[in-house]
């Protein structure tokens, strides 16, 4: 759907009580300094490194909630098995990422994660990475990578 505009007064003339004024959106917008978003999009990102080591998988990434593009997000990562049912760990998004705010730029530079977890698992481990929804909505917490690495 296409909105032009906005409900922006009532008027106060007895003889027309139901009469309303409406402002284009652009006007209101550029006029107050607002701006108008749709609500409940999932967060988005990426897992760029996934390595196994002794005892330890070593990740990074990036993620962005659109809804609140300037906010840290939190990302939970599960060694073993998917989300709720493997090993969790929380790591949180805050670290400068340039390239990430190149891409985006409305959204600031602090959205990336890195992170070495501990683990007793040994052999070929699944590893899930979730951003974790703050916008609202009912969009959830989206998987933004997997993978399988090696622990010794």
């Amino acid at each position: 759907a296409i909105a032009w505009g906005i409900l922006s007064g009532k008027s106060t003339d007895p003889d027309h009580p139901r009469k309303a004024y409406f402002t284009h959106i652009y006007w209101a917008t550029h006029d107050t300094g607002t701006s108008l978003a749709a609500t409940g999009r999932p967060p988005f990102g990426a897992v760029d490194g996934l390595v196994g080591g002794a005892g330890k998988v070593n990740l990074s990434g990036w993620t962005i909630d659109p809804d609140m593009a300037r906010t840290a997000l939190s990302v939970h990562v599960y060694l073993g098995a998917p989300a709720s049912s493997g090993d969790r760990y929380t790591l949180t998004a805050d670290q400068v990422r340039n390239d990430v705010a190149n891409a985006y730029p409305s959204t600031g530079n602090q959205h990336g994660f890195s992170g070495q977890l501990t683990t007793s698992r040994r052999g070929s481990v699944p590893v899930y990475v979730y951003a974790i929804n703050v916008g609202g909505g009912s969009s959830g917490n989206p998987l933004i990578g997997s993978g399988t690495v090696t622990v010794s």
